[in-house]
């Protein structure tokens, strides 16, 4: 394995990106959180500036076409969260 880490963009910044995805690939030395997106632009900015991620996207394309991004999770928001 390459001793370069590989970058990461997480799209979504719900509950599971800040109290797990986020944090734990933190911890782990072959990832780096370089960039984050969501619906809002306002909570990718929270969420960068929370966690130290240098990049906040409001359009997930934007992350994805990020050329410092080399794999994208993407978390999105439970059905049972959003649409009763």
């Amino acid at each position: 394995m390459s001793a370069q880490a590989i970058r990461v963009g997480i799209i979504g910044t719900g509950f599971w990106a800040g109290y797990g995805h986020i944090p734990a690939l933190r911890t782990l030395p072959e990832f780096e959180v370089v960039a984050v997106s969501a619906r809002r632009k306002e909570s990718a900015q929270q969420a960068a500036e929370k966690f130290g991620i240098p990049h906040a996207y409001e359009d997930a394309y934007d992350l994805i076409k990020d050329p410092d991004v080399d794999l994208v999770a993407v978390l999105p928001r439970p059905r049972s969260a959003c649409c009763s």
